[in-house]
Formats: structure tokens, C-alpha cells, sequence
């Protein structure tokens, strides 16, 4: 399950990686023997999907490696950790602060291109276990087959510029869930961490429509609240943000208001609660407990049929790579107050959050939904 097999070892370029399995961060919640064996049940035979995650490996040092490694062109994909994690679909993201072949700055549209291109070659030389994934059909395959499908997503929008046929070259290439911005303003709409917010542009307006005509799934992860207000006026059919905190519970830049979560159940919307140290919580010892009340909380906000996970995890140190980027944008080098999620730190412990679910008395349905089915439906009416 190496990545970048089909090459001879001196055509990959990365050095020593992050563990994707047999790691310090790989352990299982410890439940009842009958809650343990209900919780393996239900993973096992239901769709599994993260709605947004970087089924990737970090450099094992990452404060000496990252920059060397997000400029080599040759990110390297878990495949090991996928396996374990029990997934059978995830929307995995390209390009961003570990794919810049070009250029010390992110989400450079030729970059995004050629992580993607040379990730997915990959995975197509590891068809045993993944499988590239552009429908629903293949999420079905993927679970007959006991496989992983991966969709592709970009989490920024704003690497197209002021292109709009950008976006069918982004879909023809396979991208299936799109960003309309990454925590700043670009063409298209404002980003969560702008302080003026202005919504969609003009530009983004025909964007919202090119992608509902496309068949590309919408993603309001980091854009800003106006953005989400203006594209329920013209989206034709239902988006998502794909992994975020209710902001009743965690009062971070990128939280949600219970009133942004009503409107968007009452639309159709799926929200993703994510499982990031220090943005699910700002409490010293942050786990999977935190995010399974966040899990409650948008359940009794937003309703059972509206909430996924979507967990942005990694294989690394997650903290860490916070840390570069704060390096690579100028940032302070603030103090973080945790270092991981336990529990829910890698996607190969996927198999917690069934467990979690079944500890906090969720039916069986309501599992179906919360770790897949919520989001099968939300794609049948998107992508296809």
C-alpha cells in the first residue's frame, strides 16, 4: 500500500512521513462489549462518508520537512490509514498549503491541477483498495467492491479567477465539490475571515449557476455568512459546508449561528461537523466527546436528515501543520492550547464515530444517516 509504487524509488521524492496506521494517534474508543459489537456492525455494513477530509501524509517532522515536501509535486496518500478507517467515500482535498509545486503561496490553479493529476494516478495504481469516485454509482461500487472511492475537491473557488469555463475544466478533470472561497475575498464571494462582508460578487453569481448546471457540489466551509444568504436566493438545488463548527459551541471565525443552520436545513443543506484541534474546541484536552456534542447540537438545531462529518482530518500532526501555514502567511506564532483530537485525529479512526453514536443512544437509522446516507441523498440531487 505504498504510495507512488509504480515508481522506481528514486522518482519519489518525499522523505520520512507521518504513520498513517500503528501511529501515536491510532487507538479505539473503549465502549461496552455490546455497544462495541453494534458499533462494528453498523460501520461495516452502511456507507461511510466524510464529507470533507486530506486523506494525505504529512512529513513526520513537520516544522523542518512541510515546505520542501508541499513544494516536491508528490504528496503521498494513506493508503493503509484508508483502509482502516472503514470509509466508503470521502471528499478528499487537492491543492491548498500541501500542493504548491510553483509557488510558496496556495491554491495556484496550475498546482491544484497537478496534485490532483498526480494523486489520483496514483490511486488508479492502487485499485484494490480505492477507486476514483465522480458519481453516486461509485459510492455503490466502492461498497460492493470494499473499496474507498475519493472525490475530488478544492476548497477555493478563487483559483479560476475571473475564468468561468475554468470550473468545466475542473469538473471534465473530475472535481465534484467546490469551495466558493477560502477564508479571504476573491472573484467569486467573501471568505469567513473577512471583516467587511460582501456576499457573492456579480462574477459569483454566474458561478453559482455554471456549477448547479455542471453537476459540481457547492461548499461554504470557509465563506463568509452572507455568502451562504445570497446563493440560497439562486442555487437551484442544495449545498453543503462540508466541515465547520456549530458556533454555539465553539466561537471560531469559520462557526456557524443556529440562525445560519436553520435556514440552510430548511433548504436542503448538509452541514459537516469537523474534528481540527482548536477549532473544535479551545478547551486544553479537545476528542471525539467534543465533537459528538457538536453532532447533538446541530442534530437538534438543524434536524437528523441535515448533519454529516466531515472530519478535515489528516495523517500527521494536524497542529502542526496550523503552525506552518501560520509561518508561510506572516502570522504570529501564537501558542496553541492543544496539540490533537483524540480519538478523531486521523481518518483511520473513522471507526469512533460510529462508536461515539452508539454511546450517545443514536437508533440505528439515525446512524445510517449522521455516517453516510445523509450525504448519498444530498449528492443524488447534486452531482448524480
Amino acid at each position: 500500500m505504498e504510495p507512488y509504487s509504480y515508481l522506481d524509488a528514486s522518482d519519489v521524492v518525499f522523505g520520512e512521513l507521518a504513520p498513517d496506521v500503528d501511529g501515536p494517534r491510532n487507538h479505539a474508543l473503549e465502549i461496552p462489549k455490546d455497544q462495541e459489537t453494534r458499533a462494528g456492525k453498523l460501520h461495516s455494513e452502511n456507507v461511510v462518508f466524510d464529507l470533507h477530509n486530506h486523506v494525505h501524509r504529512l512529513p513526520k517532522n513537520m516544522l523542518r520537512d512541510f515546505e520542501a515536501y508541499a513544494r516536491s509535486g508528490r504528496v503521498a496518500m494513506g493508503y493503509a490509514g484508508i483502509a482502516r478507517s472503514g470509509m466508503t467515500g470521502c471528499f478528499n482535498g487537492y491543492g491548498g498549503s500541501a500542493g504548491r509545486r510553483s509557488s510558496p503561496q496556495a491554491w495556484q490553479f496550475d498546482d491544484v491541477l497537478w496534485d490532483m493529476g498526480t494523486r489520483q494516478a496514483d490511486i488508479l495504481h492502487h485499485s484494490d483498495s480505492v477507486m476514483v469516485g465522480t458519481s453516486v454509482a461509485d459510492i455503490h461500487k466502492a461498497k460492493e467492491t470494499g473499496r474507498c472511492a475519493v472525490f475530488a475537491n478544492v476548497e477555493n473557488a478563487g483559483i479560476i479567477g475571473n475564468e468561468i469555463d475554468r470550473l468545466d475544466v475542473l469538473y471534465g478533470l473530475g472535481v465534484r465539490c467546490l469551495g466558493l472561497s477560502y477564508n479571504q475575498r476573491n472573484t467569486i464571494s467573501d471568505g469567513a475571515n473577512e471583516d467587511q462582508d460582501g456576499g457573492l460578487s456579480k462574477f459569483g453569481e454566474k458561478v453559482v449557476v455554471r456549477m448547479n448546471r455542471l453537476g459540481i457540489l457547492m461548499d461554504f466551509a470557509h465563506s463568509s455568512d452572507n455568502a451562504i444568504l445570497d446563493t440560497l436566493e439562486i442555487s437551484e438545488v442544495p449545498c453543503c459546508i462540508s466541515h465547520s463548527v456549530p458556533k454555539a459551541l465553539s466561537d471560531h471565525p469559520k462557526g456557524k449561528s443556529d440562525e445560519i443552520l436553520k435556514l440552510i436545513a430548511k433548504m436542503g443543506w448538509i452541514f459537516g461537523v469537523q474534528s481540527v484541534p482548536n477549532v473544535t474546541s479551545s478547551e486544553k484536552y479537545q476528542s471525539i466527546f467534543d465533537v459528538a456534542n457538536q453532532i447533538d447540537h446541530c442534530v437538534e438545531v438543524m434536524g437528523i436528515d441535515h448533519v454529516a462529518v466531515g472530519t478535515d482530518a489528516m495523517f500527521g500532526e494536524h497542529s502542526d501543520l496550523h503552525r506552518c501555514i501560520s509561518r508561510m502567511m506572516g502570522h504570529p506564532d501564537n501558542p496553541f492550547v492543544c496539540e490533537f483530537i483524540d480519538y478523531l485525529e486521523n481518518p483511520g479512526e473513522w471507526p469512533n464515530v460510529s462508536r461515539v453514536l452508539v454511546s450517545r443512544g443514536y437508533t440505528d437509522e439515525d446512524i445510517r444517516k449522521l455516517l453516510g446516507m445523509n450525504v448519498v441523498r444530498l449528492l443524488e440531487k447534486t452531482i448524480g
